[in-house]
């Protein structure tokens, strides 16, 4: 249901020409997020009967989670930069590229120790590991940035409404954030046999719920309340009423004014 109400948002925006550049990064890792389920869904039918599975699948479903996250991460502080809210432009361009290119390297590393470098008879979480760790930390370092960003976007805008905006999502988003690290202290205290079903089902669970609330944002019905998107024509005009200062971006639209 999710995935159709999605899907309307597209093509509502699209039709009137105003799709936003965030709303083709929530779907790019929508997408992303869909094809990592459907391939683990594959993997493991494939493993209930075999035992084995298809290494490769299991290979594609965790560089599609990642990328799904990377880029959901780059929406999140893209917005609480205050991007098209109350900013037609986004400083720290470099600093958001040097963070991406870490939480490459530190994803990269996670998936070399989990398929290559890990005892196939060790019982150890993955997020036990030496990059394990430093993704959990980046995720805190993230955070803290993510907070500071949204503080500082809270302070600058002066209307009450986008004001309420920031409280909102700060607060959602926040915990959001918060879920790695609590999932990961929860896997720590399961059984090895049980642990990867259940961290699976939480993660997939926040991420999902993530999604939807970020959805319910950039709905055709409240976008125009926040967000500066270029009015619909005719019926979706009527649609999405009026709010906020409109106008048309592209993710080129980034001016590095220092971090």
């Amino acid at each position: 249901l999710y995935m159709i109400w999605h899907i309307y948002t597209i093509r509502t925006f699209h039709k009137a020409n105003s799709l936003h550049p965030l709303v083709k990064l929530l779907s790019a890792s929508i997408t992303l997020a869909f094809l990592a389920v459907i391939s683990s869904l594959i993997h493991n039918s494939i493993y209930a009967r075999n035992g084995m599975g298809l290494a490769a699948l299991h290979g594609f479903y965790e560089i599609l989670s990642t990328a799904s996250t990377l880029i959901f991460m780059v929406l999140l502080i893209l917005i609480s930069k205050g991007w098209t809210i109350s900013f037609t432009y986004i400083s720290g361009k470099k600093m958001i590229a040097t963070g991406i290119v870490v939480f490459l390297l530190g994803y990269f590393g996670l998936f070399l120790w989990d398929n290559i470098g890990r005892d196939p008879a060790s019982t150890l979480y993955f997020y036990e590991s030496v990059p394990g760790v430093c993704i959990v930390i980046l995720r805190g370092i993230t955070l803290i940035g993510f907070l500071c960003f949204l503080y500082a976007s809270y302070q600058s805008e002066p209307l009450a409404h986008k004001k309420n905006f920031y409280l909102t999502f700060g607060l959602i988003y926040f915990l959001w954030f918060l879920t790695l690290p609590v999932i990961v202290i929860v896997a720590m205290t399961l059984a090895p046999w049980v642990r990867a079903k259940i961290v699976t089902c939480l993660m997939l669970s926040a991420n999902a719920l993530a999604f939807m609330v970020m959805g319910f944002f950039f709905s055709p019905y409240t976008m125009p309340k926040y967000f500066q998107v270029k009015p619909l024509q005719s019926k979706e005009s009527i649609l999405l009423g009026s709010g906020g200062t409109y106008g048309t971006h592209n993710l080129s639209d980034f001016k590095d004014d220092g971090l």
